[in-house]
């Protein structure tokens, strides 16, 4: 199963796990307060059954605003958040910037795996490409830069945990995005030492870079 679809079903699977969780400790909550589903449905305006349903979780589709209500009735308070992951949908100039640096570097004989995952089983990160030859590079195409640090963060984190050899970001060549690493400063630099020039140069006859690059393309 590709990663991006691999990340929807598990997405579907956390989320019914959830309910569940959420469900049960509704119910301890309510039995605990010594109501009854009609009680706590009564003074939400809703049917007891609709109320049983959400603690047995058997309603797929209830709202984050039911879940807070219902809780806010026994005295539970709903906090959620979303966490950095990858499997987002990509544009199509980002997958027009990959196809042409992949048509730049197809001499050095690298192989190419597209949407390579970290390698561990529970992680659904994956790289844009990963080129594997004399070393595994994982590539991130990028077309749009805003924070640079924001953006950054999680891919390093991807190299540290899936044991790549090098980390390579191309980044779409605008005013903007080269303001965007001009701004970013010493830090970004120290990170990724090779210049583009050498970095295609290395990539165009299948060595490894000696290092981490980015390049503008």
């Amino acid at each position: 199963m590709p990663p991006r679809l691999r990340a929807v079903h598990e997405a579907e699977r956390r989320i019914k796990r959830w309910l569940c969780e959420q469900g049960a400790e509704l119910r301890e909550a309510r039995i605990a307060a010594g109501l009854a589903q009609s009680d706590v449905a009564r003074a939400l305006g809703w049917s007891a059954s609709k109320a049983g349903r959400i603690e047995r979780a058997e309603d797929a589709q209830v709202s984050a605003a039911d879940l807070a209500r219902l809780g806010s009735v026994v005295g539970r308070q709903l906090w959620m958040r979303l966490y950095p992951a990858d499997g987002a949908l990509r544009d199509f100039p980002q997958l027009a910037l990959e196809a042409r640096f992949l048509r730049e570097i197809e001499a050095g004989g690298w192989a190419v795996v597209l949407e390579s995952n970290t390698g561990i089983v529970v992680d659904l990160r994956a790289f844009d490409v990963e080129l594997r030859g004399a070393v595994r590079i994982g590539a991130e195409f990028f077309t749009r830069l805003r924070d640079v640090q924001a953006q950054l963060r999680p891919v390093m984190q991807k190299q540290r945990d899936s044991g790549v050899d090098r980390l390579l970001l191309v980044f779409k060549d605008t005013h903007a995005n080269r303001r965007a690493v001009r701004e970013a400063g010493a830090s970004l630099d120290a990170a990724f030492p090779v210049c583009g020039r050498a970095l295609m140069a290395a990539l165009r006859q299948g060595r490894d870079p000696g290092g981490n690059g980015l390049l503008f393309l």
